[in-house]
């Protein structure tokens, strides 16, 4: 349910001051690509029947476990009974910009992200109707990349100090309704909420659009 998600997000915009907390979860690897990649998983003892999974993306420079040290969403899975899965991106961010015209980052992170929740799925009884995905500043974009690409695997987004991105429309193409929270602050120096242009010999090329 979008609750979770909503939890989630809420605490993470309010403990990132907090005393990190201890991680008794797992460090696992997927080899994806080729690749192996690494992500901490915590599934709460004593989950009963097909359990919610939230994934919990971190911020550019960032890491999975040190998502999970700032958010302290284990302890919130452990109250409601849902697993999360902090994954860490290839040279600490994600590639939400996938296919866009002008970026050269190859790295399939849409693919790796369907990837990572099968391998979840395949180690603990998930229930594939609530599967959600939260982000962080760059892992925020990469929220809402899903929301476009893989709204077959996730049923509801939410992303945290994150604008919308140049060329998103033309990757997202017309979509029908779905549930995307976004909480973003309007005094943000990093990502301006007002959003950001970038000047060209062909004018200007929208980089950060408004979402409000």
């Amino acid at each position: 349910m979008l609750r979770l998600v909503l939890t989630c997000l809420l605490l993470l915009v309010g403990l990132a001051g907090a005393q990190a907390p201890l991680l008794s979860g797992e460090d696992l690897t997927l080899v994806h690509d080729d690749v192996q990649r690494q992500y901490y998983l915590y599934a709460p003892p004593g989950l009963e029947g097909n359990a919610p999974l939230v994934i919990a993306l971190h911020g550019r420079g960032g890491t999975g476990p040190g998502m999970a040290m700032l958010t302290g969403f284990d302890a919130v899975a452990e109250q409601h009974g849902f697993i999360v899965a902090y994954p860490s991106g290839i040279e600490q961010q994600w590639n939400y910009v996938e296919g866009i015209e002008g970026y050269t980052n190859e790295t399939s992170d849409i693919a790796f992200l369907r990837a990572l929740v099968a391998d979840i799925a395949a180690r603990h009884a998930v229930d594939a109707r609530r599967v959600y995905v939260a982000g962080f500043s760059n892992g925020g974009f990469m929220a809402q990349r899903l929301a476009c690409a893989a709204n077959d695997v996730f049923a509801a987004y939410a992303s945290v100090g994150a604008a919308g991105f140049g060329g998103q429309p033309s990757v997202c193409g017309e979509l029908g309704p779905l549930p995307l929270l976004f909480i973003h602050g309007s005094a943000d120096a990093v990502v301006p909420f007002q959003g950001m242009s970038q000047p060209t010999p062909r004018g200007p090329v929208t980089v950060l659009a408004s979402v409000d």
